[in-house]
């Protein structure tokens, strides 16, 4: 076995994040008596080849001394309708530049960064909005130490728990799923590998808590500083929640298992201590499921499953649930996509609240023939129908993305 991959999967390979930024849909939170919510990303999600959801990763080629980096970017423009409410409906362009590098200095060692700039604030209905709100904020910065077959990190990173905020395609196919995916959190994880009836395996457990450091500000327009005050799941004093995340895969490694699997699984469960003004301890359970079947000698399709369970979702009073599920068709430089994804609240003695995302993607992967600096080009167009209650919203998006990477040895 390459001992490179025990590691990659679970540490270096951490050149992995949210690219399929797009507009959000209506995302609510629990209103708790003088906070606000913890932010999430306009469209949380991974990039993809084609939009397929290829996640992006160091890929560990070069000998230390070294930096691996990788960039990308795009612009995003989306329309959004609200058949109920047209004083509401308003056109948006938003872009986001995201960078990783990865620099170890001895095999084995290795300090992360991801930088990202993006829209940093709420989108406003009815209004216009053009490259809006713009600010740049660092998402991870760690060091990450190799031992064996265990990989440690410290700092600030986003712990494993599920996949659908980052596999799902299409343009907006992971934006309601983004709501419960762990990301910019201070502390520690360990990870091992290993390989056990043809599948190989990982397993993660972190420890953590909410970033309150000036590194959850950002530059150009500000978003705030979290405090202690604005509550919420994970933001109490010192350390105080945990996540565990297992997951298999047959013909690639777990990390990239979306993509070059052949079948995929995934476990998952978290605590995160409810802070100031919460109802409750945050507790949930994830389960998941992949597979690819070639369809021809060109031609794949990628299927894809995720269902997650809360008790005190967000620190708030009430239980969530969400489903996942979406198909990609992969022909070539083509790909066609559909995905759906439901979020319901269960509220105590009232009608359970449900919103359904549904999003239809078809994308264009130029690769290189467009590039001037081996930059790789993709163009995607989409539509997405999101209802929640009896508030319905239809958003036309067209995305324009490019990215490249590469390497430095230093001998």
């Amino acid at each position: 076995m390459n001992r490179y991959w025990l590691f990659a999967p679970a540490i270096l390979e951490r050149l992995r994040f949210s690219r399929k930024r797009g507009n959000a849909p209506i995302l609510r939170f629990y209103a708790l008596p003088n906070a606000r919510s913890l932010r999430t990303f306009a469209g949380i999600a991974l990039a993809t080849a084609a939009f397929t959801g290829i996640e992006r990763a160091s890929a560990g080629e070069c000998s230390a001394p070294c930096i691996d980096y990788y960039a990308y970017m795009e612009t995003v423009g989306n329309w959004n309708r609200f058949p109920h409410h047209a004083d509401d409906d308003y056109f948006v362009a938003a872009p986001t530049v995201e960078f990783t590098a990865s620099y170890r200095p001895v095999e084995g060692v290795a300090f992360f960064g991801h930088l990202i700039t993006e829209e940093v604030k709420d989108e406003e209905p009815g209004v216009n909005q053009y490259f809006h709100h713009v600010g740049t904020y660092v998402s991870e910065l760690n060091a990450q130490f190799h031992i064996g077959g265990i990989g440690l990190r410290v700092g600030k990173f986003h712990p494993a728990f599920g996949k659908a905020w980052d596999i799902t395609p299409g343009i907006h196919g992971t934006d309601l799923a983004g709501n419960y995916e762990l990301k910019e959190r201070v502390g520690a994880s360990v990870a091992y590998g290993f390989e056990t009836g043809g599948f190989h395996n990982e397993i993660e457990v972190a420890a953590f808590g909410v970033d309150r450091s000036s590194l959850s500000e950002s530059l150009f327009t500000n978003r705030g500083r979290h405090t202690l005050e604005d509550g919420g799941a994970g933001n109490s004093d010192g350390i105080s929640s945990v996540a565990l995340d297992f997951a298999g895969c047959l013909g690639a490694g777990a990390a990239g298992c979306y993509d070059e699997g052949t079948f995929g699984y995934r476990l998952g469960a978290r605590y995160q201590k409810g802070g100031e003004h919460s109802f409750g301890n945050e507790t949930g359970l994830l389960g998941g499921l992949n597979g690819n079947v070639a369809l021809g000698s060109e031609l794949t399709l990628k299927l894809f499953t995720e269902a997650a369970w809360f008790d005190n979702f967000g620190g708030g009073p009430d239980d969530a649930v969400f489903l996942t599920v979406s198909a990609a068709l992969q022909r070539e430089a083509m790909t066609y996509s559909i995905a759906y994804t439901q979020q319901r609240e269960q509220i105590t003695d009232e009608p359970d609240l449900v919103e359904h995302l549904f999003d239809a993607t078809v994308a264009y992967k130029f690769g290189q023939d467009l590039g001037l600096s081996n930059e790789s080009w993709q163009i995607a167009a989409g539509y997405a129908f999101d209802k929640h209650g009896d508030d319905n919203k239809h958003t036309f998006g067209i995305r324009l993305s490019a990215e490249f990477e590469g390497s430095h040895e230093f001998h």
